[in-house]
């Protein structure tokens, strides 16, 4: 006998199931209050699970269902509502009557070119769209892309949902919840920006043109070296009637680096435009490697507004202007006009604008790279600004000041502040110094450590030159090198290290023969120790690379880093080297696929 109570979510009522996955169950349901039908998604929630993981989830869940809903685009199946009910999250989306790409590509096979660019060209303005409000969306695969009936519109659906931490394996088959449509970031498990999406969106685009995937495999271990490795067939030795433009959009998306993929889900479509009928020629000439590499990260001023905040990025700009005043203080005025003609190309506008003839330029009579610096600066940092320009005309160091003065004061304050990591306060003594003349060095060398703190790596390297130029700065700067270098030790653990960073450390500190820098190539950090060998490297220290590998195969951080580490360790060929090999070869059941890929290494070299 049927049930008078039919089950509810919500408002909303569950008329009959749609489908079922790895993450929950898919219900077609009515809206009673709106008189319209939903997808109704519910989560499967694991009642082994820890409490606090389970309420962790749900916390995250409606944060992004909610962030999710702010999405408005005809590519993307809006989100309607979330919520929990008896424990169980759900999420109500718009109701698309059609199929998944999953299912089309299963019936036909392969699809025409010319549908498989219109439906990238869809799913790549949805992500644009995304990408605009910083949501990544993590799980790209043709079971989460419907394809319209009536439009025979692309559409993306699960945006941005947070992945239920224990729906992501499956030990008993060996398979991975969303097998093969997962970037090499998302298998290393490190933080992920836009780029991982596109990743996934090439691997979809492949597939439809060629009906195969590109890195699966039989088992997990081999399909996740597959896509480290970048093993696939190129698309056009499968079909050479694939347009290059197509096969070398893949290629971009497909980089297993993501420093060398496609940059953005704009330049994606710009390539997908070349591809269709009537389209110009794309150069190819130039493999994937030596295209300029773009670092994306989560700052609003790298994103492209299509409908998002734009005072996220107005606040990213502010910082820039807060910065001025330091370089000011610095008496460093070739950098100010620099941040500002660099701030000016940022926002947009032509740079001319910010270097016009302001009612300050009698002030500043022949300088004018000072009176734009002052025009551009604006009202926020025009104090510390004005007291920089006292301090031109005293110079000199003094012996260290003493506790109880101004300058002592704020040396203490700020050293305080850069210890506990207190932003607010680093920052106010920075400001306050610009009130103190002369600036003692190691008033001097706070000031360049709360630039690196910042990421502005050029204010700090002319900072020291500062500090540098008198015999005074450079006893100081050498009595106070450690500190400096531990700074510098923070920003180098974080992540492949800027340019400037690494010039600041080689070229400008000369602590490339540095003891505690030739440490840090034994750090259990994966960052640290590669950037200490590229400082060391530069600055033509010779470094015993075993251990720096063999630090990579034991540690836990990278998978490619790992497997990279297998092939070097192999290439080495040394006792220590092999080794370290057969200890890992033989780690078959707690690291399977460290240890398949070693033997299979040891095996190729015993040849």
């Amino acid at each position: 006998m049927a049930s008078t109570n039919p089950k509810k979510f919500g408002r909303y009522i569950v008329v009959s199931p749609l489908g079922a996955g790895a993450m929950g169950k898919v219900f077609l349901a009515v809206d009673p209050v709106l008189e319209r039908k939903v997808a109704l998604k519910v989560i499967a929630m694991d009642q082994a699970q820890d409490a606090t993981m389970r309420a962790d989830y749900l916390r995250r869940f409606t944060f992004e269902a909610k962030a999710s809903a702010k999405l408005s685009h005809p590519s993307i199946v809006a989100v309607y509502d979330a919520g929990e009910e008896d424990g169980q999250p759900w999420i109500a989306f718009e109701y698309v009557l059609g199929e998944t790409l999953e299912t089309l590509i299963a019936r036909k096979g392969t699809l025409p070119v010319g549908r498989a660019i219109a439906f990238a060209r869809d799913i790549a303005s949805a992500l644009k769209h995304a990408h605009g409000w910083s949501i990544v969306h993590r799980d790209i695969k043709p079971a989460n892309i419907l394809i319209e009936s009536a439009s025979g519109l692309a559409k993306l659906a699960d945006f941005g949902i947070v992945k239920a931490p224990w729906a992501m394996l499956s030990s008993a088959e060996n398979t991975v919840g969303s097998p093969g449509y997962m970037s090499p970031e998302q298998i290393d498990g490190v933080d992920l920006d836009d780029r991982a999406d596109l990743f996934c969106l090439g691997v979809v685009m492949y597939q439809m043109v060629a009906g195969r995937h590109p890195f699966l495999r039989d088992t997990l271990a081999a399909t996740i070296l597959a896509t480290c490795n970048n093993d696939y067939t190129p698309l056009r030795d499968i079909a050479d009637s694939v347009p290059r433009a197509f096969d070398w959009a893949v290629r971009r998306c497909l980089a297993p680096d993501r420093d060398k993929r496609i940059r953005s889900a704009d330049e994606l479509l710009d390539m997908l435009a070349k591809a269709g009928p009537g389209s110009a020629p794309l150069d190819v000439s130039r493999p994937a490697e030596n295209f300029p590499s773009q670092d994306m990260t989560s700052s609003p001023a790298n994103r492209t507004y299509a409908s998002g905040p734009p005072a996220a990025a107005l606040a990213f700009h502010f910082d820039k202007y807060k910065s001025l005043a330091i370089t000011f203080v610095t008496r460093n005025f070739t950098a100010a006009v620099t941040a500002i003609r660099k701030t000016a190309d940022d926002l947009g506008g032509p740079t001319e604008a910010l270097f016009s003839q302001t009612p300050l330029s009698r002030l500043t009579k022949g300088q004018p790279g000072l009176s734009a610096a002052l025009a551009a600066a604006g009202f926020c940092g025009l104090l510390a600004i004005i007291c920089a320009l006292v301090s031109l005309f005293i110079g000199g160091a003094p012996a260290l000041p003493p506790r109880n003065s101004l300058q002592g004061q704020l040396i203490t304050e700020c050293a305080k502040a850069l210890a506990e990591n207190n932003r607010a306060l680093a920052h106010n003594t920075v400001s306050g110094f610009a009130t103190v003349h002369p600036l003692h060095p190691v008033a001097k060398i706070l000031i360049a450590r709360v630039n690196i703190r910042d990421g502005l790596y050029g204010v700090a390297k002319s900072v020291f030159l500062d500090v540098e130029s008198t015999p005074d700065g450079r006893r100081v700067l050498k009595k106070q090198l450690p500190t400096v270098l531990d700074e510098i030790r923070r920003q180098l653990s974080n992540g492949l290290a800027a340019h400037d960073l690494l010039e600041l450390v080689q070229y400008v500190l000369l602590a490339g023969r540095n003891p505690l820098v030739r440490s840090w190539v034994k750090s259990p950090s994966f960052w640290l120790r590669w950037n200490a060998v590229d400082i060391l490297k530069a600055s033509d220290v010779d470094v015993d690379m075993t251990p720096v590998y063999i630090l990579d195969l034991n540690g836990r951080e990278l998978i490619q880093a790992r497997i990279e580490a297998v092939k070097k360790l192999g290439e080495i060929g040394s006792q220590r080297a092999r080794a370290a090999l057969k200890d890992a070869a033989a780690r078959t059941q707690t690291d399977p696929i460290i240890a398949r890929e070693a033997k299979r290494v040891l095996e190729e070299h015993q040849k």
